[in-house]
């Protein structure tokens, strides 16, 4: 009978079965807005019988005409029906040659029935703040708010209706407990532990040959916290003034979600916020906020991982001319800063806003919250920034490839082979720049201070 059936649709030998329980339900395959109103556009009947030969329970599940074809209650003989077992308990289906006969009575346990009767609609328990994840359970009270999400609320709990093949209630409080993806959640009481605002740029240009934002958009990550845990709130343009670190709030009519791996906020047109007394946050999750927005950054070295970001610091000995690339958000800035960090020379690939920071040859610089990528390479993020440590003089050999002199000035101009210049003053250099320029290119040792030339280490130059 039923306790041989175990292989994936099995065209199963006749079997002599009771409709122990049948549950009829009609299943919207489809919706759509009339007049403003969600509405069913198309359906289907469907049915769940539990059955059983006195043994074991099985579920058929039948749609449209077929749910009309086994009665709650009755005896039949089936033959030509398909059985599985791949679902984590045995299921029947019909199929168009599937045939039923009528018979006597089969004799079920009480306890089997009981078992069938669950089988197909599963007792649901009276919801208390202490029940589980696991099983079904029951809201009774009066409907003192209806969304048009589909929420409800009652007492001092809210809960989301989750559409499946039955209807289950999941408490949504305070920020612990919203793990559903963008939740109108309940009203909360938080801090601003923490704020990162920053300029993002949306579009670049070439003016004049110099890649320049286009447009852009202020943004504000905002580390909030209950006093239990960190929730991170995005918020652009007007709404980056909405908050203030250190000040707490109660917030109204926001979205959230985790579906980002870490619980994020959203404000929307109808958030309100209120200012109130101190939320108390712990030192671990104060500091923990603080990290969310800004992450640490630690000094790179040869043996760092992928994991992380990492601050070089140095000698700016390389610099590449910034161009516009290709991504599939657009057209980017990328600048490629080679610094001489002690003994090594390690390069970064600039992007976006990065890329457009005003660097200097010899300069001495800070590029914070780089990230490891394939093969070792460095690359910026959003967090990145290009600093301008304490000016200090610098020996670097460049390749000169052209020479230019200013009138104005009587000061010469080095171009590098990095498409890069160099200014060298009279006080330095000041020789004929026609007769250098037919022994370039060259390679030429400098001691720069600031992107200016402090003094000359060549043959060349020296012969002048």
């Amino acid at each position: 009978m039923f306790s041989k059936h175990d292989t994936p649709y099995a065209a199963a030998a006749p079997v002599r079965v009771k409709c122990v329980a049948k549950y009829v339900s009609t299943r919207a395959e489809s919706f759509e807005v009339v007049d403003g109103v969600v509405a069913v556009k198309a359906s289907k009947l469907m049915a769940a019988c539990a059955l059983s030969d006195g043994e074991v329970c099985v579920v058929a599940h039948l749609k449209d005409a077929d749910c009309h074809r086994l009665e709650e209650g009755q005896s039949y003989f089936i033959k030509h029906y398909n059985l599985t077992g791949r679902y984590g308990q045995k299921k029947m289906f019909f199929c168009p040659s599937t045939v039923i006969f009528k018979t006597s009575s089969v004799v079920v346990s009480s306890a089997l029935d009981v078992m069938c009767h669950h089988a197909v609609c599963p007792p649901s328990k009276v919801y208390e703040d202490t029940c589980s994840a696991e099983g079904y359970y029951t809201l009774e009270g009066h409907v003192i708010r209806v969304f048009k999400t589909f929420k409800l609320s009652s007492g001092s709990l809210n809960y989301r209706i989750v559409s499946d093949s039955e209807t289950i209630l999941l408490p949504l409080r305070m920020f612990s407990k919203h793990d559903t993806p963008y939740a109108a959640a309940a009203p909360v009481r938080v801090k601003c532990v923490a704020k990162y605002v920053s300029t993002r740029a949306e579009s670049f240009e070439v003016v004049d040959g110099v890649v320049a934002v286009k447009a852009s958009k202020l943004m504000a990550a905002c580390a909030l916290s209950d006093g239990e845990v960190c929730v991170i709130a995005h918020l652009k343009d007007d709404d980056c003034h909405r908050l203030e670190e250190g000040q707490s709030y109660f917030i109204k009519h926001y979205n959230l979600t985790g579906r980002y791996r870490q619980k994020k906020t959203f404000f929307c047109p109808s958030t309100v916020i209120f200012k109130t007394s101190s939320v108390v946050v712990s030192s671990a999750l104060d500091v923990m906020c603080h990290h969310a927005v800004c992450p640490p950054s630690k000094v790179y070295e040869d043996t760092c991982s992928a994991e992380g970001y990492y601050t070089l610091e140095g000698h700016v000995v390389r610099l590449s001319t910034t161009c516009l690339q290709d991504t599939k958000n657009g057209p980017v800035p990328v600048q490629h800063v080679t610094l001489q960090c002690g003994r090594s020379q390690i390069e970064a690939a600039l992007w976006r806003e990065a890329a457009l920071s005003d660097i200097a040859l010899g300069e001495r610089r800070a590029i914070t919250h780089l990230r490891v990528q394939r093969r070792g390479k460095l690359n910026s993020t959003t967090y990145t920034e290009v600093k301008k440590m304490d000016i200090a003089k610098a020996h670097i050999e460049v390749e000169v490839v052209g020479v230019s002199r200013k009138a104005e000035t009587n000061e010469t101009l080095f171009l590098t082979g990095e498409m890069e210049e160099l200014t060298v003053p009279a006080t330095v250099w000041s020789g004929d720049i026609d007769v250098v320029a037919e022994a370039l290119p060259a390679k030429v040792s400098v001691l720069v201070e600031g992107g200016v030339v402090c003094a000359l280490e060549s043959a060349l130059f020296n012969e002048m």
